[in-house]
């Protein structure tokens, strides 16, 4: 065997390793459905996400909802009717929409500058199953620990899996300080 497909070997099981490592850092279930949260945080880049955000505003399981990574060019009114829900009048009040961020590391410093501003000490993130520990590291960076609420739900049929959305929830490192 030569060095090019020795290496070629090599680069594909190192491969194949990281994918099952990352395939078993999703979450696949809720831990925790029912805490409530001082905010959620939405992170865009998935059909359901903001959907799924507003729902569990609606429910009140939070006081109000960051969807970060939005269109300088969009507005709240905008984020409301594209979710479509019929409530959008109500919600305006408790949404706001983060035009900061490009990336998953400017979302969580989206977030945490949205949560200290407003005074915020937990919050859900919702995002794609797939995106979470990506997620869970930046807010990590931060020094944003999380625990909690995790759910996953494959977006086309709606059946429990590792897929389209996933929720945690996330309290500053040191409460004492409000440290992010």
């Amino acid at each position: 065997m030569d060095v090019a497909a020795a290496l070629f070997i090599a680069c594909a099981v190192a491969w194949a390793v990281g994918l099952i490592v990352f395939m078993r850092a999703i979450p696949e279930a809720v831990e925790d459905s029912e805490s409530r949260t001082d905010a959620i945080v939405v992170l865009t880049g998935g059909a359901e996400r903001l959907a799924t955000g507003l729902k569990l505003l609606e429910a009140d399981k939070a006081s109000a909802v960051l969807v970060s990574g939005v269109n300088p060019q969009v507005g709240v009114r905008d984020v409301l009717r594209a979710a479509g829900t019929g409530k959008a009048d109500a919600l305006l009040a408790r949404v706001a929409a983060g035009h900061g961020a490009r990336d998953t590391a400017g979302n969580a410093a989206e977030a945490a500058q949205w949560m200290r501003h407003h005074g915020f000490r937990s919050l859900r993130l919702v995002t794609a199953s797939y995106h979470m520990p990506r997620s869970r590291f930046e807010f990590a960076r931060l020094r944003v620990r999380e625990g909690l609420a995790r759910r996953s739900r494959h977006p086309s049929s709606g059946v429990p899996a590792a897929g389209d959305k996933a929720l945690v929830v996330a309290r500053p490192e040191d409460p004492r300080t409000d440290r992010w």
